[in-house]
């Protein structure tokens, strides 16, 4: 079931847009457009858009720049769905804008995040006889290549000095995003599996759900027979 969903979707991590002040007054987000990322997934007919918050690294605003899902596979980890997304690693991924302080004259930092991964670990449970999401962990790998002020420059001190965890920290807000968006959005993305299991034939009340090992979802109904 898990393939067949997921064979088509789309994924997108933006907040940044290069006209400074275009959606916010403030410096601190001067480059911030405000929910232009989203999730689409076209077998359950999910279209969702999120925001993704501006990063604070004093002094420095980090923002994530137009990054796009290339490839979904999915899986099996641990007993729970596994979604890897293959994120495509052109241009800069974090851009980052230097408010207000002395080191701003060495200019602004970017970013490359080459060979951007990100595994979407889902837990499924049952509640009221329908299948629920229980618990959604993301983890992102990728290599961290800068440019500008950061790197092998006579100010790169002093990122090092103001925006040490820079790397782990754009990273992480990636993660948090991206879990965030499927918690916050499980009772759509619920509703429309369980109604995707209903057009399946399976109307009973679903007891318990597994993962099989090619990643399909192996559900218990009230009479205590298993289907797919």
């Amino acid at each position: 079931m898990l393939n067949g969903l997921f064979a088509e979707i789309d994924l997108r991590l933006n907040n940044y847009t290069p006209n400074d002040h275009e959606f916010d007054p403030s410096d601190e987000r001067a480059f911030y457009k405000p929910d232009d990322s989203f999730f689409r997934l076209e077998a359950l007919g999910v279209n969702l858009v999120f925001d993704i918050p501006v990063q604070r690294q004093d002094p420095y605003s980090l923002y994530i720049n137009d990054v796009n899902s290339v490839s979904f596979t999915p899986g099996t980890r641990g007993g729970k769905a596994l979604i890897t997304i293959d994120l495509e690693d052109e241009g800069h991924e974090v851009i980052g804008n230097c408010v207000n302080n002395a080191f701003c004259f060495c200019g602004d930092p970017r970013v490359h995040l080459n060979d951007m991964k990100l595994d979407v670990l889902l837990s499924f449970g049952t509640r009221a006889g329908r299948l629920t999401i229980t618990e959604t962990v993301v983890k992102m790998s990728s290599t961290f290549e800068e440019e500008g002020p950061c790197h092998d420059n006579a100010c790169a001190f002093a990122c090092d000095l103001l925006a040490p965890n820079r790397e782990n920290q754009a990273k992480e807000q990636i993660e948090q995003q991206v879990a965030a968006y499927f918690m916050n959005n499980r009772v759509i993305v619920e509703t429309l599996f369980n109604q995707h299991i209903q057009s399946l034939g399976v109307t009973e009340d679903i007891t318990s759900v597994l993962i099989g090992g090619s990643g399909d979802l192996i559900l218990t109904v009230e009479y205590e027979d298993s289907c797919e």
